[in-house]
């Protein structure tokens, strides 16, 4: 049970941050939004398998 609500938590964490970063006016203009998204993707991946 822990590790659902620790992976949910984990996940919404990722999406709010990325979001958020992709909201920043100079990282918006110097980093374009499919990096950011494979970014988010690929350290959400390192946390599971971490996790695993």
């Amino acid at each position: 049970m822990f590790g659902t609500v620790l992976t949910s938590v984990v996940t919404f964490l990722h999406i709010y941050v990325f979001w958020r970063a992709g909201s920043i006016a100079p990282l918006a203009r110097h980093v374009p939004h499919r990096y950011l998204v494979l970014a988010g993707v690929v350290m959400w991946g390192l946390f599971m398998v971490g996790r695993l």
